[in-house]
């Protein structure tokens, strides 16, 4: 059952690893996507954590509880679409380019997050 803390701290080693291969000349610029989605989606658990909520039984009780907080409803529609993103890249391995689109919605989830979270 993770709380908050440790949802951070695999957001903050996936944005470590997001750091590696987010470049311009990555050829497998999928892969970004997923990271993305990973990040977005400990962000969020980390702060429907901070509701009662630490332990989400999948990505349908994530997007019902979702639903139930205004922080996260806001976002909930991007962050689905992140999901669909990541859902396509895993298992159709499809080739992403450009990012710009899929870049403004993980920063909007992960902007939203790191706000409601404290941390700026």
């Amino acid at each position: 059952m993770p709380a908050r803390d440790e949802h951070l701290r695999s957001a903050q080693r996936f944005e470590g690893f997001l750091g590696q291969i987010n470049h311009p000349q990555q050829p497998y610029r999928e892969w970004v996507v997923i990271v993305w989605f990973h990040i977005a989606l400990h962000y969020v658990d980390a702060f429907l954590a901070t509701k009662g909520h630490p332990q989400i039984e999948g990505h349908s009780d994530r997007w019902a509880k979702m639903a139930n907080e205004a922080e996260t409803r806001s976002i909930q529609a991007t962050m689905l679409q992140l999901y669909k993103d990541a859902k396509e890249a895993r298992y159709q391995a499809t080739e992403f380019a450009p990012l710009d689109l899929r870049t403004a919605r993980y920063n909007r989830v992960r902007q939203a997050m790191r706000g409601a979270l404290g941390l700026g």
